[in-house]
């Protein structure tokens, strides 16, 4: 009877054993055709890990797609935990022979040694126009059937190389004056876009202007006419009157 029951489960171990040894081969078949449908529009690297160093909290780990598609590739780039991770950007365009770096950060508050379990999904369709602003884009992964979505999928490690001091000094420099820079740029914008507000703004001064000053001249041109040709009555010659006084007091309090 022992001998009996000893046999059994032997068997059934073996059962499951081959059942999960299945399981994991089409896990794998399942993987390596997504990757193998991606490849044909895009080459993506890291092509499966995104290593993050576990002494450089605040990295930013570049992550390229570069299309080697006839045509344009839209991209989106999911993850597993949205909370802890910058993805930026997180969608777009790829237009043909040209490629993309999209920047994977950690938050703060995260630490490299929270990520051991977090996955990256890269997904990917053909699209007939690169020019698609994020309204169109959300709307396109919204309707997108699944048979026109190509996914890829990387996984996070903990990347426990030490680094020497100069490496992570010459980082950090890199990453504050990418901040400086980046600072910069927006300041620019604003002054740019203030600029060119108040030139807007003084345009419509100027044409108003000139309007006030076109009807002054009017108005003291009709009245000289009148004058000379002795048919300028009381009533006319009041009314213009008051209405030169009243074109040239705009004109002079707009300038």
């Amino acid at each position: 009877m022992t001998l009996t029951r000893t046999i059994s489960r032997q068997v059934v171990r073996s059962k499951i054993q081959n059942v999960n040894r299945e399981r994991k081969r089409v896990d794998e078949s399942n993987m390596g055709c997504d990757a193998a449908e991606i490849a044909d529009l895009l080459t993506v690297s890291p092509g499966e890990e995104v290593r993050f160093p576990s002494d450089l909290p605040n990295a930013r780990i570049p992550l390229t797609l570069n299309n080697i598609n006839a045509g344009s590739v839209a991209f989106k780039v999911k993850t597993t935990s949205p909370e802890k991770f910058r993805v930026k950007p997180s969608s777009g365009v790829v237009s043909p022979g040209c490629h993309v770096t999209i920047e994977l950060a950690l938050c703060e508050g995260f630490s490299a040694q929270q990520i051991v379990s977090d996955k990256f999904l890269l997904l990917a369709t053909p699209v007939s126009n690169d020019c698609l602003c994020s309204k169109d884009l959300a709307k396109l992964w919204k309707n997108l059937p699944n048979d026109q979505r190509f996914e890829h999928k990387l996984r996070c490690v903990l990347d426990s190389a030490k680094r020497d001091g100069m490496s992570v000094m010459i980082g950090m420099q890199i990453r504050d004056l990418s901040d400086k820079l980046e600072c910069l740029q927006e300041r620019l914008d604003v002054k740019q876009r203030l600029s060119e507000r108040q030139w807007r703004a003084q345009s419509r001064r100027t044409r108003f202007g000139l309007l006030l000053g076109t009807l002054l001249l009017f108005v003291l041109s009709v009245d000289v006419l009148l004058a000379l040709t002795g048919s300028r009555g009381h009533g006319a010659g009041y009314a213009l009157c008051m209405v030169r006084k009243s074109a040239l007091a705009a004109w002079t309090s707009w300038f």
